[in-house]
């Protein structure tokens, strides 16, 4: 399970078009966690600007239920 900051941070930095490799070395994660990351935030289908202003806690329990 990822923190808040890392899966905000990752799909973020994904969002602006940085390297893999980039987000995966600066929140030390490997490409499946990435992968995995990025395909439950494609398919929740909420903005990015609305998870940021989502609770912490939700926000890792979408991701990781």
């Amino acid at each position: 399970m990822q923190d808040y900051n890392t899966i905000i941070g990752s799909i973020q930095m994904r969002l602006n078009n940085c390297p893999t490799r980039s987000v995966m070395d600066r929140y030390n994660i490997g490409s499946g966690t990435l992968n995995l990351i990025m395909s439950r935030y494609k398919a929740s289908g909420i903005p990015i600007e609305e998870l940021r202003m989502m609770p912490p806690k939700d926000v890792e329990e979408l991701f990781y239920p």
